[in-house]
């Protein structure tokens, strides 16, 4: 089908699978780096073994995620879906009782003449980026697999 592909950098701010996972790769190669010059050398053949391990996962989850996303926009469809509820979960923390937000929302749509309902996190305050609960909203999807659904207007955008 060959539709548009969402860019790096969008995908990092939308995704929050990617943004952990490159968070993952990046944090465990430099702490890789800080222990070797920093540390006993007792240490650093345990820490580097487990921060490798770390890096290795990092990368299996960013490719397996990135290619999901890819193929899903490129061989996928677009469907029309409805955002039923916009959920902000705040959780306090700290000493400071700061305080740390995640937002979900619950979309339902309908592909092949089945009705299909999911509740997913969005990376940002949604009704920051556009959302608005009740509205319609384009999904975007493979119909072989019509639980793995993106919002295409913020991966697009």
């Amino acid at each position: 089908m060959n539709n548009k592909t969402p860019s790096f950098k969008n995908l990092y701010s939308t995704d929050y699978n990617i943004q952990s996972s490159v968070k993952m790769i990046v944090g465990s190669l430099l702490f890789q780096v800080i222990s070797y010059y920093g540390f006993e050398q007792q240490i650093v053949p345990l820490l580097v073994a487990i921060l490798a391990a770390l890096t290795v996962i990092g990368i299996i989850w960013f490719v397996t995620r990135y290619n999901l996303i890819m193929s899903t926009f490129r061989d996928g469809i677009t469907v029309t879906g409805k955002i039923l509820d916009l959920e902000t979960v705040t959780a306090s923390s700290g000493k400071n009782n700061r305080r740390r937000y995640t937002y979900y929302g619950k979309f339902t749509y309908t592909v092949q003449g089945q009705p299909h309902e999911i509740r997913m996190r969005i990376a940002d305050n949604p009704h920051l980026m556009g959302l608005k609960e009740e509205e319609d909203i384009e999904l975007v999807l493979r119909e072989e697999k019509p639980k793995t659904v993106f919002i295409k207007m913020l991966y697009l955008s």
